[in-house]
């Protein structure tokens, strides 16, 4: 494989890169404390944020819950898809945003269509009172072929810890199972909490996002990497809070 010299030269003199250089002289001229902080800091910050090490942190998360075909899920009472794939416009129009996470908004369309629950729980409250992330992704599924009476707003849960309570009053039975949607990486931590209020999600996540880097840039720092690599570090602080205190 040939690899441009330039593309590893322009790598290292982008922001991430070009940092990471900068404190590393910075550290020659620092007392050994500072200096010794300082590296560390580096090394942690320039190793999460090469695309080999998220793709590895990811893979953490990910592997818990595997893709598998729609087909293999059963029917269930509802499919409770969680916020996140879209945002309502920020000046607080009846526009939407998509986010790297609007495939979960896929597949909740393609689960109800393929007849593994009657009705879409859409729940989340980003936004204005009006105009929420719940609305946002209704209008996502009507567009992609859901017929309105089968969208069940819930717009009021803001984080995942409050999207248990929220949406436990909207289903039939608290103690059957639902088809649970989210992204992979959040997976873990929203069927943690829903465990934990006592119901019983089958997870079915969507938005698998694995770098796949197979060359020398693996290992030459890159801004995305870093923000996938923040998301798995926030996903794992996440569940430590769940696990310590319930919520």
């Amino acid at each position: 494989m040939v690899i441009d010299p330039l593309k590893i030269v322009f790598a290292l003199l982008q922001p991430l890169g070009l940092t990471l250089l900068l404190c590393l002289g910075a550290t020659l001229f620092a007392h050994w404390l500072l200096r010794a902080l300082a590296l560390t800091a580096l090394l942690v910050t320039a190793v999460i944020s090469t695309p080999w090490a998220a793709d590895r942190l990811a893979a953490s998360l990910n592997d818990r819950y595997p893709d598998q075909p729609i087909a293999e899920y059963g029917r269930s009472q509802a499919i409770v898809l969680l916020g996140g794939g879209v945002r309502p416009a920020a000046d607080g129009s009846r526009g939407t945003d998509a986010t790297a996470g609007v495939d979960r908004i896929l597949h909740a369309a393609e689960l109800w269509k393929a007849g593994k629950a009657p009705r879409i729980i859409v729940t989340g409250a980003y936004g204005t009172s009006g105009w929420t992330e719940a609305h946002a992704m209704r209008h996502w599924l009507q567009a992609m072929g859901v017929p309105p009476e089968v969208v069940v707003l819930e717009p009021d849960a803001r984080n995942t810890r409050q999207h248990p309570a929220k949406v436990r009053a909207l289903l039939d039975d608290a103690q059957a199972p639902f088809l649970l949607v989210t992204s992979a990486l959040h997976m873990p931590r929203a069927v943690a909490n829903f465990r934990a209020a006592g119901l019983r999600p089958i997870a079915a996540p969507a938005d698998f996002e694995l770098l796949r880097y197979d060359n020398i840039l693996d290992v030459l720092p890159d801004t995305n990497a870093l923000h996938r690599s923040t998301r798995v570090l926030k996903e794992h602080l996440g569940l430590l809070h769940q696990r310590v205190f319930g919520g």
